[in-house]
């Protein structure tokens, strides 16, 4: 028995019990401390990385603006060389004939090899933000079946990997400019040599690569084609891709390779 200031009894108990609830208190007081602690500082981590992509999108942009700067400027610098070929004066004098066809000249020279610059420029921004490729042709030809089997690898380059989905087409061109002795897989109509409509084909989903096949049958001749165009669309029809491929057909038996379907 204890005698506390008052003179009343505090039993041994009591105390023990009062022990053990400050204990309790001040463990779970540490415990939250520590968690706080560790919370803020995984906070405070989060944020500095989101501020670092955010100043990366920031000097993209500002990058991308200075392009289109002076992309825009090339073709404004094109175009006066273009007004002032047409708006040079007349003149019988063989001199300034000749002075006005020179001008002439330049202007249209000008204005083409800013064309072709403002076109190289364009294909350099696809080419950086392609998320696809397509590796790994392969054609063989069953001499005995008559079957002509295509295969290639399309493989995800998006540096965040996320999920690539849409349609892709194989054309097989022969040497000449005749579509009709093209062969397309799948089927679809062409115009101008390219498939005429970009959300048909046959479809993908990947996260890192699959393995397109595509097979047909009643093929006699498959060394009359000499090259063969991939192209890769989006799912809402937007092209990815467009890859030329010099290609040889293998030929094979059917037992060589276990039968596929489409």
């Amino acid at each position: 028995m204890l005698v506390g200031s008052h003179g009343e009894a505090i039993s041994i108990r009591r105390f023990l019990g009062l022990m053990v609830l400050t204990t309790l208190v001040f463990i779970v007081t540490v415990i939250v401390i520590i968690y706080l602690l560790f919370t803020g500082s995984g906070l405070r981590k989060e944020n500095m990385e989101l501020k670092e992509v955010l100043s990366d999108y920031e000097l993209k942009i500002k990058h991308l603006k200075n392009e289109n700067d002076i992309f825009m400027a090339r073709l404004v610098a094109g175009s006066e060389g273009e007004l002032a070929a047409f708006e040079t004066p007349e003149s019988p004098d063989k001199t300034s004939s000749d002075t006005q066809t020179s001008n002439e000249s330049l202007g249209q020279l000008n204005i083409e090899e800013e064309i072709k610059k403002a076109g190289q420029q364009l294909e350099k921004n696809r080419f950086l933000e392609k998320t696809v490729e397509v590796e790994n042709l392969i054609i063989t030809h069953e001499s005995n079946t008559k079957t002509l089997r295509v295969r290639f690898d399309l493989r995800n380059i998006d540096p965040s990997l996320n999920p690539v989905s849409g349609r892709t087409v194989v054309i097989l061109k022969t040497g000449d400019q005749n579509y009709n002795n093209w062969l397309t897989l799948p089927f679809v109509p062409l115009v101008s040599g390219k498939p005429a409509s970009n959300t048909t084909g046959r479809t993908f989903l990947i996260s890192r690569f699959k393995t397109v096949k595509f097979t047909i049958a009643g093929q006699t001749n498959p060394n009359r084609y000499t090259t063969a165009t991939v192209f890769v669309f989006s799912k809402a029809g937007e092209p990815l891709l467009e890859k030329d491929f010099k290609i040889e057909v293998k030929k094979i038996l059917a037992s060589v390779m276990p039968e596929t379907s489409l």
